[in-house]
């Protein structure tokens, strides 16, 4: 699970890269916690 937690961690980090940090305080971060 913790492999899984990785790329989860990545893929959203690329997505706060793309979209900004907006991204970070919308329920997105929320969901995968």
């Amino acid at each position: 699970m913790r492999g899984a937690a990785k790329i989860v961690e990545a893929m959203y980090q690329r997505v706060i890269e793309v979209l900004g940090p907006g991204v970070k305080q919308s329920g997105v971060i929320a969901e995968v916690s």
